[in-house]
């Protein structure tokens, strides 16, 4: 069985920057397995257009049999409409790949290819139910339908159904454990489940299969970061930062690992070239605001942290260091204030912030 990659994923940003149309069907162009990572772009393989068709043309076809058996002439016009619909899919036309992979299922609705087509291009128009419900008799049909059991679990994931998607990526990597992004979705189900232990190893499979990879270094990173293994987390974000080095969400989660580790200048330089590359992002300045704290620095780390508020203020942490940089510098009633705003949002965090406060008075 041959794949073409058919476009970006349906999760932003962690690792379904991919999705597969399975092509298994006699006649069909076949290619080899090209998956595309979250950090590339994909390239519609080469297709042949007719000339009147449109990004709205829908694939006409003669009605199926009426009595229910699926004859070798629809069986025949099902197939060719899977290939036209995965033609206009490459193309971004996916209205008429729709079209075209519905008209197959109604010619013959055992054909799990088109099941499986359809879930991907509905997937890309956003329509995640669909999507799903497409995938789930793709692989009812044909149970080991591995590019189906792949797309369903980033389907899953992006939907929040992290027990599916982490069965159904476990399915495909038992059965092809060369599938590297089906370790990058394995990987993204098992640490929103907590299981980071379990997501540090499939990224790592995952880095095996590709070592240049910067969303499997940064998210093998973060991974480190929720076990506290911090000099680990430290080497597999700088690797990301090397392989890409705007990709602020390492840099932030590299200075609070390197605030753990006690490399303060580091911190504050991680921090600091955060900021620079993404001025709006209220996280950056909360760790900048942290990284002042631990050098003892309230009137910077006030400035940092009502810079991380400013520009979100829900931002939970951003308070947190206001509170702090205010209980320095003798200030309690602010400080209290900002006890005040948190409470509601992170009791833990509130608490660890009205000790601060009390020590500070004790201090005075």
């Amino acid at each position: 069985m041959g794949y073409r990659t058919c476009g970006r994923g349906v999760i932003d940003g962690v690792t379904a920057g991919w999705l597969i149309v399975a092509v298994s069907l006699s006649g069909c162009e076949k290619t080899s397995p090209t998956p595309v990572s979250s950090t590339e772009s994909a390239s519609p393989a080469p297709v042949v257009v007719r000339p009147d068709e449109s990004d709205e043309a829908a694939v006409v076809a003669p009605p199926a049999s009426t009595d229910g058996h699926v004859t070798a002439v629809d069986s025949d016009q099902a197939a060719e409409l899977v290939r036209d619909g995965i033609s206009a899919a490459g193309q971004g036309k996916f209205k008429a790949a729709i079209a075209a992979f519905r008209q197959a299922i109604q010619l013959n609705p055992t054909l799990a290819e088109a099941h499986s087509a359809l879930g991907t291009a509905l997937a890309m128009q956003g329509d995640r139910g669909g999507a799903i419900a497409a995938l789930k008799e793709a692989v009812r049909l044909k149970p080991d339908y591995v590019s189906a059991h792949a797309n369903l679990a980033v389907a899953l994931l992006q939907t929040g159904d992290i027990v599916g998607a982490m069965n159904s990526a476990q399915r495909v990597v038992k059965q092809q454990p060369n599938a590297r992004p089906a370790w990058m979705t394995l990987g993204s189900a098992q640490a929103a489940a907590g299981q980071h232990g379990d997501a540090v190893r499939s990224f790592r499979n995952a880095l095996r299969l590709d070592e240049r990879d910067a969303e499997a270094w940064h998210l093998l990173g973060v991974s480190h970061r929720k076990e506290k293994q911090f000099s680990d987390a430290v080497t597999a974000l700088q690797r990301a930062l090397t392989l890409d080095e705007t990709r602020v969400a390492s840099m932030v989660h590299l200075a609070e690992c390197q605030l753990e580790l006690g490399m303060l200048d580091d911190a504050s330089a991680t921090a600091e070239r955060a900021t620079g590359v993404d001025p709006y992002l209220a996280e950056a300045f909360a760790v900048l605001a942290r990284t002042h704290v631990a050098r003892g620095n309230p009137a910077l780390a006030l400035a940092s942290a009502r810079q991380a508020v400013r520009l979100d203020h829900r931002d939970v942490r951003g308070h947190y260091f206001m509170g702090r940089a205010y209980a320095m510098m003798g200030e309690f009633d602010h400080a209290e204030e900002e006890y005040y705003v948190i409470r509601p949002r992170d009791v833990s965090l509130a608490a660890d912030l009205i000790g601060h406060i009390r020590e500070a008075k004790k201090s005075k």
